[in-house]
């Protein structure tokens, strides 16, 4: 649940609603990644998320990364669009989920 303007708790999760898809592509020994990782999995308690792992030193981790400009692990992508890399803004996420369920509707 999300909250609203007033502090109140509205859900914006409807039955039979299509899985976001993220992807996070990490790497070992990397602090940014596993706070990733903790944020996505607080919000598919929240969120219709499905969230798969891509290691950095897979073939498609290092497709991933080069397609979309990794900079520095983690990169998140988005229904295969690149949200992100590094330190992964919560608020922003949170933002962005709102407005992908806001257009599916």
């Amino acid at each position: 649940m999300n909250a609203g303007a007033g502090g109140e708790e509205s859900s914006v999760i409807r039955e039979g609603e299509p899985a976001i898809e993220a992807v996070l592509v990490t790497a070992p020994r990397c602090h940014l990644c596993e706070e990733a990782k903790t944020l996505l999995a607080d919000l598919e308690a929240q969120y219709p998320i499905k969230v798969r792992q891509v290691d950095l030193s897979s073939g498609e981790g290092l497709s991933l990364s080069r397609r979309h400009s990794m900079g520095f692990p983690p990169l998140l992508l988005i229904d295969g669009k690149r949200f992100g890399h590094g330190r992964i803004s919560r608020r922003k996420l949170i933002r962005h989920l709102d407005q992908l369920l806001i257009r599916r509707s």
